[in-house]
């Protein structure tokens, strides 16, 4: 019974932030305001963490103790490991032994210079609803603001592949957890974490990667 009210509840107030997020659109429109990334929807309720497992079997609901639960979990679970093993010898003996697939021409168009063209068919392949990273900031309001911000992404595309450095700020990104298709969601272990990275690296990573395409099936046997 008291389950049945929490979740009656829950929906009550999904619905009056529902409400009040169309007052507000209506008032505001599409500007990109912190109001207009953060409205909830149905998708967000279904996919809401309530309650994590501790490691001794019992739950807690309080969102510190279940930060600290995600935090221990997924850090042991991506801590690298440096043991050096006789098999990792004999593989970079073998890797040493292949000979280099990448002609002369090839990296000379993997390392020519950006154009905004380039830069632009580049951005025209992300989906411009996607969900906002971190910096608030989806696709679209990249394409909307193309003419203003066209020079400056191509000066800051060039000088990180001149000189070899990206600032930190544009790495950064915000890890989110889906659940998996089966299994407790109680379970951290039933999470699977995805980061969602600031657009302007994602579009970088786009460029490099439509570079590469066409020369894949001379670098890597297709089975």
């Amino acid at each position: 019974m008291a389950k049945h009210e929490l979740n009656m509840a829950e929906k009550k107030i999904y619905d009056m932030e529902f409400h009040g997020s169309m007052t507000r659109w209506i008032r505001v429109g599409d500007k990109t305001t912190k109001e207009l990334f953060c409205s909830k929807g149905p998708r967000h309720a279904r996919t809401m963490m309530r309650s994590l497992n501790r490691e001794d079997g019992t739950t807690t609901e309080y969102g510190d103790k279940m930060m600290n639960i995600a935090t221990s979990y997924y850090k042991r679970l991506f801590t690298e490991h440096t043991m050096v093993t006789e098999e990792d010898i004999r593989e970079d003996i073998i890797l040493q032994s292949i000979p280099e697939k990448v002609k002369p021409e090839m990296n000379t168009w993997l390392v020519c210079p950006l154009s905004i063209i380039e830069i632009w068919e580049a951005l025209s392949d992300l989906h411009e609803d996607s969900c906002p990273r971190i910096d608030g900031l989806t696709p679209h309001f990249f394409t909307c603001l193309w003419d203003t911000i066209k020079e400056d992404l191509l000066q800051a595309y060039e000088e990180i592949i001149t000189f070899g450095n990206m600032s930190e700020e544009f790495g950064q990104g915000m890890i989110h957890l889906i659940p998996k298709s089966r299994g407790s969601a109680n379970d951290i272990s039933k999470w699977r974490p995805i980061t969602l990275l600031n657009i302007v690296y994602k579009l970088l990573a786009k460029i490099v990667a439509r570079r590469l395409t066409p020369l894949l099936p001379q670098l890597i046997h297709p089975s």
